[in-house]
């Protein structure tokens, strides 16, 4: 998931906090994962308020499966083999 200045501007938590739940509710949390598409999201916003917004947007997620969202889901399945993200 990245890129929601391109749909809401600015990306606020109570503006992506929809998008975010039908994503996962869509593929699972298993699928997803939250990407980055700076420098282009530096249009609609800072890099700490775009993943800060994202960031609470999961927040009602177990530690599990924000972890998974943040790069361990992304490590499975593209095969990465980053030890640090397999716990």
């Amino acid at each position: 998931m990245s890129g929601f200045g391109f749909v809401q501007r600015p990306p606020t938590v109570d503006l992506i906090r929809p998008y975010v739940g039908e994503v996962i509710d869509g593929f699972g949390r298993d699928r997803c994962m939250i990407a980055s598409d700076f420098p282009t999201d530096k249009l609609f916003g800072s890099v700490d308020d775009t993943l800060g917004a994202i960031a609470a947007s999961i927040s009602d997620l177990s530690d599990d499966e924000q972890r998974d969202l943040w790069g361990r889901n992304a490590n499975r399945i593209d095969r990465l083999h980053l030890p640090h993200l397999t716990v």
